[in-house]
């Protein structure tokens, strides 16, 4: 019985690996993908072993009840972890990435200086597609606070807005977007953008 104890407050643990990795993963900026996968695989094993132990004790005639109820409230636990999705507490730990790594007049800075001299026209290709080419980012690196920014950012500008994102079609993208004015919408997706001053938002896409 010890052991199903045991092997419960494990799967309680993972349960609670599970929901704080993603928002740590947003707080550093990265994709952990290993880790992303280990609480919910220990949470399933945690499942196994509890369920066989039920099995087993239904022969025995030994803790029937609460060897059921140890399986029963570890599968309520696995079941828990599809309940709140990753993505949105990923974009909860970016956003605070985001709100942390750079003052707003640094992120503005930023936007400003790659509105000014980002050579490429507005609208000529999607923003996931395109490259920071060299001679923008050492402008950026020497008259900005981009250096402070982790694992090579992209940007996207144009006169409305400028984008900084990073991720790809396996990962999906991370975007912070300053717009040139105040109380524009950012845009409307499957995850709401999230505001860090009036005219910085985040956002996160699947794609």
């Amino acid at each position: 019985m010890k052991s199903n104890i045991a092997w419960t407050l494990i799967a309680l643990a993972a349960f609670g690996a599970d929901k704080v990795m993603p928002y740590l993963e947003g707080r550093s900026n990265a994709w952990w993908a290993t880790a992303d996968l280990l609480p919910l695989l220990l949470l399933l094993a945690c499942c196994v072993f509890l369920l066989s132990s039920a099995i087993r004790s239904l022969f025995s005639k030994r803790h029937q009840v609460a060897k059921s109820l140890l399986f029963i409230a570890s599968m309520l636990l696995l079941g828990a972890c599809f309940l709140v999705l990753p993505a949105e507490t990923f974009h909860r730990g970016f956003t605070e990435y985001a709100r942390t790594v750079l003052t707003a007049d640094e992120w503005r800075a930023i936007a400003r200086y790659a509105r000014d001299h980002q050579k490429t026209p507005a609208n000529t290709e999607s923003s996931s597609s395109q490259e920071l080419n060299p001679e923008l980012r050492e402008g950026l690196e020497s008259a900005t606070s981009f250096r402070k920014l982790n694992h090579s950012p992209r940007i996207f500008a144009d006169s409305e807005q400028a984008e900084i994102y990073w991720g790809g079609a396996l990962t999906g993208h991370r975007v912070v977007i300053v717009f040139a004015h105040k109380g524009v919408l950012p845009p409307q997706g499957r995850y709401p953008a999230t505001f860090i001053a009036e005219d910085i938002a985040t956002y996160i896409t699947e794609d």
